[in-house]
C-alpha cells in the first residue's frame, strides 16, 4: 500500500473513467530479444505456426520503435526452449483449443512471458503472405483443430519447418511532415523479396515523427526462400530511409505511385 500511495502522489494516478487506482500491477524490467511465439491447439495439444523475432530501435527521447519483424526459419537451442516455454504458458491458461499469440523476451536467464493473448497474430497480414512463408495460417491450423484434428496432428508432427523467411519492415519518420505521394509503392515491387507495400496516400496527409508502433510511415512485407536475399532487402530499405527517406514519403506530389 505505501508504494502505491507514493506513486499516486508522483503521477496522480486514475482510471479511465475517472476512478481511482487502488491496486499496482509491477513486471520486472528485462533486457533481451523479444519474440512472438504462435500457437494453435487442439484438444490441449499444442502446435507452433510461426515464429517472429523483433528488431527494435531506441530513440532519444525515449520512444521504442519497432524497426522490423522477421520470422524465425528453423530452431535454435534458444528457439526450442522459448516454444516449449510458450507451450507451458498455454498449459498454464488452460487453452485447449484455438490460436494463441504470446509475446516473449529471451535473456540470460531464459524466456520470459511479455503477453498473451487469444487470438490469431495482428498486423492485417494477408493468408496469401503467411501461407508463402509457412505454408498454412493459423486460420487453416485453427479449423483444423475442431473440424478435423487427424489432421492437425499430421502437419503438427512435421515440426517447425518454414518454406520462406518473411519480414515486416515499419518505415521510421524522422521528422513531422505532410506527405503528398509515397514513390515507395513504385519503389519497392523492384525487390525480390517484395511482396506489398502498405503505404497508401490519396491526399496530404500528416505523419509525426516516428516515436511507438502508432507513428510508424508505413510498411513494406518482404517474403523469399533465401533469407540473406530478405536480409539485402532490408538492408536497402534502412539505407533509403535513413538517407532518402523523400523515396519513402515525399513532400511532393508524384505520379504513378
Amino acid at each position: 500500500q505505501e508504494m502505491i500511495d507514493a506513486v499516486k502522489e508522483v503521477f496522480n494516478l486514475t482510471g479511465v473513467y475517472g476512478n481511482e487506482l487502488t491496486e499496482l500491477v509491477i513486471q520486472e524490467r528485462i533486457k533481451g530479444q523479444e519474440y512472438v511465439v504462435d500457437t494453435v491447439s487442439c484438444d490441449g495439444v499444442h502446435r507452433v505456426t510461426l515464429i517472429w523475432k523483433y528488431n527494435k530501435i531506441k530513440t532519444p527521447e525515449g520512444g521504442n520503435i519497432y524497426d522490423y519483424d522477421v520470422t524465425v526459419s528453423e530452431l535454435g537451442i534458444g528457439e526450442a526452449e522459448l516454444v516449449e516455454y510458450a507451450f507451458d504458458v498455454a498449459d498454464a491458461l488452460g487453452i485447449k483449443y484455438g490460436p494463441v499469440h504470446g509475446e516473449y523476451m529471451v535473456d540470460e536467464k531464459g524466456p520470459v512471458l511479455i503477453e498473451v493473448n487469444c487470438r490469431p497474430h495482428g498486423s492485417s497480414m494477408d493468408a496469401e503472405f503467411l501461407d508463402m512463408i509457412s505454408g498454412q495460417h493459423e486460420t487453416d491450423s485453427s479449423l483444423d483443430c475442431y473440424l478435423n484434428p487427424e489432421k492437425f496432428n499430421l502437419e503438427r508432427l512435421k515440426g517447425y519447418h518454414p518454406f520462406a523467411q518473411g519480414v515486416v519492415k515499419n518505415f521510421i519518420v524522422p521528422k513531422d511532415l505532410i506527405a503528398k505521394s509515397s514513390p515507395m509503392n513504385s519503389l519497392g515491387i523492384n525487390l525480390k523479396s517484395f511482396y506489398k507495400t502498405d503505404v497508401s496516400i490519396k491526399k496530404p496527409q500528416t505523419f509525426h515523427k516516428t516515436q511507438d508502433l502508432e507513428t510508424v510511415g508505413g510498411t513494406v512485407y518482404l517474403v523469399h526462400e533465401d533469407p540473406l536475399q530478405v536480409q539485402k532487402d532490408v538492408d536497402f530499405l534502412r539505407n533509403v530511409e535513413k538517407r532518402a527517406f523523400q523515396l519513402v514519403l515525399s513532400e511532393e506530389l508524384h505520379e504513378n505511385v
